[in-house]
């Protein structure tokens, strides 16, 4: 096969295994390499973008009015999933941090201590834990 047939091939793979609006996008382009170089650095950028908003969403997750700390922990889960499907790490330390930063209403007095314990032992905490009451 010669460069012109090879190259040909290569577009129509390419091009088939796009949505019609990508490869509307890309309709243009006659030379394979050029193609793959273009969708390449259309989507690692928006790859790229994907990672910045959710280490913005992990880092700014707030408990939301009248939502109960089981969908509250749920949807700050979730966000730690994202993140790690995106192949960034957050370590459970991490995720513990943002979200108890979070918390809000009847439980910013939770938040207030552990924050504030952050640097005690849980046997420090267990000690004291009959002195702490939720309010539901």
């Amino acid at each position: 096969m010669d460069w012109i047939t090879k190259n040909s091939d290569a577009i129509a793979y390419i091009k088939l295994s796009l949505a019609d609006e990508q490869a509307l996008q890309f309709a243009a382009e006659d030379n394979a390499k050029v193609l793959w170089d273009k969708i390449r650095a259309t989507y690692i950028g928006e790859g790229e973008d994907r990672k910045i908003d959710a280490g913005n969403e992990l880092k700014n997750v707030r408990m939301k009015n009248g939502e109960t700390v089981a969908d509250y922990i749920a949807r700050a889960r979730g966000i730690s999933t994202k993140y790690h499907s995106l192949g960034l790490d957050v370590s459970p330390r991490e995720l513990v941090y943002h979200t108890v930063r979070g918390l809000n209403g009847k439980f910013s007095k939770v938040r207030d201590i552990l924050k504030t314990q952050r640097g005690k032992s849980m046997g420090n905490f267990k000690g004291r834990r009959s002195n702490f009451k939720l309010a539901n």
